[in-house]
């Protein structure tokens, strides 16, 4: 009974999150007290702004929020949710059943609210602590609070009340004034306290009284950190609905004094991987014409030394785009040097030990041999910093059924020579001929199409290889693909003169001051546009086997594709590299899409996808 209300209980938790703002949009205003109720010298900072309910008839997430069949498929989920868990409750015990009354409107109340969370550390409490009892006593010294505004307080202190009168008499006060809950850390405390519409969990009471100073506009808070408020100027949107900060140096510092002598060895791991140039990183998401968009920046000064060699590339630029073709539903282009990354690896591994780097170089050593070919002379003097990968319509693609990857060339003779090398070293590793009374193969064949070779993997006798890598190198380009076919469609295109990609650059989205270094483009709209046109199928046998199990909601509820449509975009995405850091920014229809994976994997802090900063906290 209690996993089958907890399962009922989270599957209304995240319509009520979807529902009422689809996953906090549209954003309501800001709420200034929030910043200065966190101490300013907060090391993480979150918030969120409150749901507003759209606009009907607006672009973008606020006309779709105010639809009406949108509207009444959430009203209709909620009823017929609402009505299967008073179902499993008739058996449920007294304490289940409060638990469910008052869990769901209180959770509601403020999923739909504002709110923030701050964390930092007392270093006064923090030092003597740990030089007491060691690292483990490090929690005294925290300094954490989680500050709420529901959408009606005094309803939502009704339902806290209620859910309060299940701890003993003992350990409740009256009006949620300073209430206490036990922790087993001796020295730890924690604090829930309603101060006007604001509800607040804190940890220690001096963290608590932060807060309410704060709050009462008696403190500024974090709204004096000078590198706060530097950092999220340059994220800051007009219609914000969470931002973060998180301060890298400030946690790193922390830990150290944390570890005591120890904490010099984070230091000196900090610095060799060159994450000690990072100083903080700022995330902002919300509206702009309705659009979703994410920002991010990186404070790193503007270096790219250690592991921000990722970041290095040379900037892209329209040249490098105009070999994918302009109706392509997925594009992505990033910049990688991969010469200064080796660099920086074998610098971070020989500073750390020079026995690790001399493994290193002997693995590379022993690659390079059965390879036949230099790693750093042959490869990486042929290669240029620019990838592309893109799927074209025109090539026959569906978003990834084409897709073809490139690599763009720095020295063509280089590049012919070690492609010969790389073609002889394939030919070398396919099985060849390995039948018995049926022939059974894998050949590397080669073909001539419009005055390039072709070489692609030939499988015989294998029905369940459904691909056929394929490579080519063409003037300036290596290319990579799953079959020829597409090969070949991009050499058509390259032949034909037809538009490019390159017109798309600034499609939808203002590109930062700085130098391009990862692209991203999605068709977010013609992705949309098959799922309406499958989703009543699909639905229709989940709500019917729903229904079967008591859940009281049909096909008719679901949202029209006219519903849906109009109000979304296509998806879009950069990273540009500025004298001060880097910037990622992307803005698409749907939230949380990536429409920037790649880059997000290449620079591990700056995820450029439609997935909402904030939500990575």
């Amino acid at each position: 009974m209690a996993m089958g209300l907890f399962s009922i209980g989270l599957m209304e938790l995240l319509i009520v999150g979807a529902g009422g703002g689809l996953f906090g949009m549209p954003p309501g205003p800001r709420d200034a007290a929030y910043v200065q109720s966190a101490a300013a010298e907060s090391l993480i900072y979150i918030e969120w702004a409150e749901r507003s309910q759209g606009t009907p008839g607006a672009p973008g997430i606020d006309g779709f929020v105010a639809d009406p069949e949108i509207d009444s498929f959430v009203a209709d989920f909620e009823k017929a949710l609402q009505s299967m868990i008073d179902t499993e409750l008739q058996n449920a015990s007294h304490e289940e059943q409060i638990v469910a009354k008052h869990t769901y409107p209180l959770v509601k109340s403020i999923l739909n609210g504002s709110g923030c969370l701050a964390i930092g550390f007392d270093e006064t409490k923090l030092q003597a602590a740990t030089a007491l009892a060691g690292p483990e006593a490090a929690i005294v010294g925290v300094q954490a609070a989680l500050v709420v505004h529901p959408v009606d307080p005094d309803d939502a202190a009704e339902h806290i009340r209620e859910l309060l009168n299940l701890l003993p008499p003992d350990l409740r006060t009256d009006n949620l004034d300073h209430q206490q809950f036990p922790l087993p850390v001796p020295g730890a405390q924690l604090f829930l306290h309603r101060h006007e519409d604001y509800f607040i969990v804190a940890f220690g009471e001096a963290t608590l009284e932060t807060v309410i100073s704060g709050l009462s506009g008696d403190s500024p808070g974090l709204s004096t950190n000078s590198r706060f408020n530097q950092a999220m100027q340059a994220v800051l949107l007009d219609r914000t609905a969470g931002l973060g900060w998180i301060d890298l140096k400030g946690i790193i510092q922390t830990v150290s004094t944390v570890l005591g002598p120890q904490g010099a060895m984070v230091n000196a791991a900090v610095a060799m991987a060159g994450a000690d140039t990072i100083d903080s990183v700022a995330t902002c998401n919300g509206l702009i014409d309705g659009q979703f968009v994410s920002r991010i920046f990186v404070d790193t000064g503007g270096k790219t030394e250690g592991i921000l060699s990722l970041a290095a590339g040379r900037a892209i630029g329209n040249a490098d785009l105009n070999k994918i073709p302009a109706d392509a539903d997925l594009a992505v282009a990033f910049s990688i040097n991969l010469s200064k990354v080796l660099t920086a690896a074998r610098t971070i591994v020989g500073t750390a030990d020079a026995q690790s780097l001399e493994a290193m170089n002997g693995m590379i050593g022993q690659l390079e041999n059965e390879l036949g070919m230099s790693i750093e002379d042959d490869l990486l003097e042929a290669i240029d910093d620019v990838w592309t990968i893109y799927d074209s319509p025109s090539a026959g693609g569906f978003f990834f059924t084409s897709l073809i990857a490139g690599v763009n060339v720095k020295d063509q003779t280089k590049a012919e020579q070690t492609f010969a090398k790389i073609v002889n070293l394939v030919e070398e590793s396919v099985p060849g001929e390995f039948g018995g009374d049926y022939r059974r193969a894998v050949l590397l064949e080669n073909r001539e199409f419009k005055g390039r070779t072709i070489y692609y993997i030939n499988t015989i006798g294998d029905d369940d290889v459904p691909v056929a890598p394929a490579f080519c190198l063409v003037e300036g380009q290596i290319l990579v693909a799953l079959h020829p076919q597409t090969i070949k469609a991009h050499l058509t295109f390259l032949d034909s003169g037809d538009t490019n990609f390159a017109a798309q650059r600034n499609r939808g989205l203002r590109e930062s001051d700085g130098e391009l270094i990862c692209l991203t483009y999605f068709e977010t709209r013609t992705l949309l546009r098959y799922i309406t046109a499958i989703a009543p199928f699909v639905a229709q046998v989940i709500f019917s086997e729903a229904q079967q199990d008591g859940f009281e909601m049909d096909i008719f509820s679901l949202p029209s594709a006219r519903a849906i449509l109009p109000y979304f975009h296509n998806s879009v995405g950069t990273v540009t590299r500025t004298p001060n850091g880097l910037m990622s920014e992307s803005r698409g229809g749907i939230p949380y899409l990536p429409s920037g994976f790649l880059g997000g994997m290449l620079l591990p802090l700056v995820y450029v996808g439609g997935i909402s900063p904030f939500m990575m906290f």
